[in-house]
């Protein structure tokens, strides 16, 4: 795995994310005609969830 040789080179990975769905006003995700989840596709100015370990 990716983790394995992060470890054996001894470096450290950092992973971000951020929620990729477009909310209805109450804060579910919103859903398309098909009733499939509607995805997010432009950037936000929302703050990232930003995780950072050392192996």
């Amino acid at each position: 795995m990716i983790i394995d040789a992060i470890e054996q080179v001894g470096g450290i990975y950092v992973i971000t994310a951020e929620d990729m769905v477009k909310r209805n006003k109450s804060g579910e995700p919103a859903l398309g005609k098909d009733g499939k989840i509607q995805v997010l596709t432009s950037h936000t100015l929302q703050p990232v969830i930003f995780l950072n370990s050392q192996l």
